[in-house]
This record gives structure tokens, C-alpha cells and sequence, in this order.
């Protein structure tokens, strides 16, 4: 009768620790556990669900001693190694992490999850090959498992093959259309039409993504294929919506300077170039987006200077260096003008066929000098 009520009682405490876990409760969750060890310091199971909730909260040290503690109470306890790599990753251990994965195959070979998780640490690594391997063994155990197939796609995508990876994370949609996993995916596949100037595909996913998930990743990129699209008004709505998600969102305020500059509303775009460069004061297209604008403005000092700035970020950028040679022509301070536009073209040859036709040099369009630099 002891025996059967101490059973009873250790389920009791399992039921109240996995309905404080349900509730997100976990300090509760874990003194039920502690009720289960005190009556029974050999429940494997119980070590090994502690562990999970340490890794929701995000102790991973710890959820690693509650995983070591089940697998030696139960040495073939495959989860618990799985389990006890997940955390090796998110500490950066990711050597360590390969040896949980594989023993957690050794004791269960059909483990698909482990096979999936083990590629993750692989890609960590550089060992993408290797990844593919275990993505392929993870696929071949379980064929709908979308997991596999989004890592399959990045490992493809950082190799370049595009088209490739395009096809594994179209399965993921086909397998898990409705949740956060497909909005990411729903992003990915919009970023690559939007590579492939197929812009008007590219909105399409990133409706679809923010319809699952507004994310202002998806928002920003989206605003980017509109902008390409020649949509500004509706570029803008994006980028803002992006700002609303994230306000210290950098690229966002300068794209939305670059939209607003398109569309000659000078005075807004200095504005949001000002934004741009108050989040991060190293960023030269900024710079030089505020200098343009500032140019465009009549403010020929204070656009040369801001173009400057930009090229101190970064000599090799091609555009500032135009500019500076674009505010020098409309002073007709002809030396100065044609000596930076040789570096804008020294820098990109392909701003030559721009140069030719450019209003801002009609100064010195019949000009030997300027003729000898757009040969």
C-alpha cells in the first residue's frame, strides 16, 4: 500500500509540474519536480523534463546537469541527448553538441530529429556538406518533416544555388503553411524573387509572411520590391510599418529617405537620412543619401561634407565621390568637379554611361577633360 501510494503521489506531483509548465509557471513547475525526486531520486523522466523547462527559461548549464543526470539513469535515453546537444548549441559548444547527436542516433537510429539537429551543429561549424548528409538521413526516416528541408534550403542559399534552395523551401510550405515557420519562409522566398528581379513575386510572399507573422524583416524587403516596382507611396506604408516594429530600424529610416528623395520631397528625406545616421553613426550610404539630399537642397557645404563623411566610412563607395563631383559642377569649380568624378569612375566604370547624360555636368559636357574620363 506504501509503494502504490507513493506512485500515486509522484504522479500527482508529475500532473501539477506539467500543468505549471502548460501555464508558463515554472518555478512552481520545478518544486513539483523536486516533490517527485524527494519520493523517488530515480525517475530518469523527471531529470529529463526539468531539463526542458531550464532551457525555456533559458539556464542551459543547468538543463545540461538534469540531462546528464536522466541519460545515467537511463543510458540508452536517446530524447535526453538530443536534448542536452540543443543546449551545447546555444552555448556555442558545438563540437560537444555532435557527440549528444550521435549518441543519441547510436541508441535510437531512426531519430530524425536528432539527425536534424546534429546538421545544425555541423552548419555552425563550416561543414555544410556533412549537414546535407544528415539532412538527407533525417528526410529519409521522416519524408514531411520541414525542419530538414529549411535547413537544407539555407545551407543551399549560402552556396549560392539559389533555384535549389528555392525548391526545399517550397516544400516547407507545402508542409507547414500556417505557422511562424512559414512566414519565414513565405520572407526567405520573397528575398530571393526580389534577387531575381521578379518583384511583383516577391510581394506576393511577403504578404503571405506578414498575413502569418508581421515580422519588420518581411515589412522592409517588401517596401524594397515595391520601390523597385516604382510604388513609392506604397514602398513608404512598408518601410514605416517596419519603423513600428523595430524603431532603432536603421536601413528602414534610410530607405525610407531614398523613397521620399525619388518622389523630391528633399526636406523629408534629409530627415529620415538625419534618423538613419542618429542609429548608427557609422553608416556611410546615409551619409551619403543626407548629402544628395542636402545637395539637391542647395546646400552645397553641408552636402560635401556629409559625402565626405561617407567616403571616410567606406573609400571604395563609388556615389559620394559623384556627388562631390555634381556639387562642384553646379559651383562651376570645373578642377574640383572633374577630379572626383575620375575616382567615382575610377571606382565604378559603370557610372560613365550615367555621366554622359547627366544634367549636372552640362557645364562641361564639350570640356577635352571630361570627355577623355566618359570615353
Amino acid at each position: 500500500m506504501k509503494e502504490m501510494k507513493q506512485i500515486s503521489d509522484e504522479t500527482l506531483h508529475l500532473k501539477k509540474a506539467y500543468d505549471y509548465s502548460a501555464e508558463k509557471k515554472y518555478n512552481k513547475c520545478i518544486d513539483e519536480f523536486k516533490e517527485v525526486l524527494r519520493l523517488n531520486p530515480l525517475h530518469h523522466n523527471c531529470y529529463f523534463k526539468w531539463g526542458i523547462v531550464l532551457w525555456k527559461l533559458g539556464k542551459h548549464e543547468e538543463a545540461i546537469e538534469k540531462h546528464r543526470k536522466a541519460v545515467e539513469l537511463k543510458p540508452d535515453f536517446a530524447q535526453a541527448y538530443d536534448l542536452w546537444g540543443c543546449n551545447l548549441i546555444v552555448l556555442g559548444r558545438y563540437k560537444e553538441a555532435i557527440e549528444k547527436f550521435r549518441k543519441a542516433t547510436e541508441v535510437k537510429p531512426d531519430f530524425e530529429e536528432a539527425y536534424s539537429n546534429w546538421a545544425r551543429a555541423l552548419r555552425k561549424l563550416g561543414r555544410d556538406r556533412e549537414a546535407i548528409e544528415k539532412l538527407q538521413r533525417a528526410i529519409d526516416l521522416k519524408a514531411d518533416f520541414p525542419e530538414a528541408y529549411l535547413q537544407w534550403g539555407f545551407v543551399l542559399g549560402k552556396e549560392g544555388k539559389i533555384a535549389e534552395a528555392m525548391e526545399k523551401f517550397c516544400e516547407v510550405i507545402r508542409l507547414k503553411p500556417d505557422d511562424a515557420t512559414g512566414a519565414c519562409v513565405y520572407s526567405i522566398l520573397g528575398s530571393y524573387f526580389n534577387v531575381y528581379g521578379k518583384y511583383r513575386d516577391a510581394v506576393e510572399m511577403f504578404k503571405k509572411a506578414v498575413q502569418l507573422k508581421p515580422a519588420e524583416l518581411s515589412y522592409f524587403r517588401w517596401g524594397e520590391a515595391l520601390e523597385s516596382l516604382g510604388n513609392y507611396e506604397q514602398a513608404i506604408r512598408k518601410y514605416r510599418n517596419a519603423i513600428k516594429l523595430k524603431p532603432d530600424y536603421a536601413e528602414a529610416y534610410y530607405c525610407y529617405g531614398r523613397v521620399l528623395g525619388k518622389l523630391g520631397k528633399y526636406k523629408a528625406a534629409e530627415k529620415r537620412y538625419r534618423k538613419a545616421i542618429e542609429l548608427n553613426s557609422d553608416y556611410a550610404k546615409a551619409y551619403n543619401g543626407l548629402g544628395w539630399s542636402l545637395g539637391l537642397l542647395g546646400k552645397f557645404e553641408e552636402a560635401i561634407e556629409s559625402c565626405k563623411r561617407a567616403i571616410e566610412l567606406e573609400q571604395d563607395f563609388a556615389d559620394p565621390w559623384y556627388n562631390i563631383a555634381c556639387f562642384y559642377s553646379q559651383q562651376n569649380r570645373r578642377r574640383d568637379s572633374l577630379k572626383n568624378l575620375g575616382k567615382a569612375l575610377n571606382l565604378d566604370p559603370t557610372l560613365t554611361k550615367r555621366a554622359k547624360k547627366d544634367e549636372n555636368f552640362k557645364n562641361f559636357r564639350q570640356d577635352e577633360d571630361f570627355k577623355r574620363l566618359v570615353e
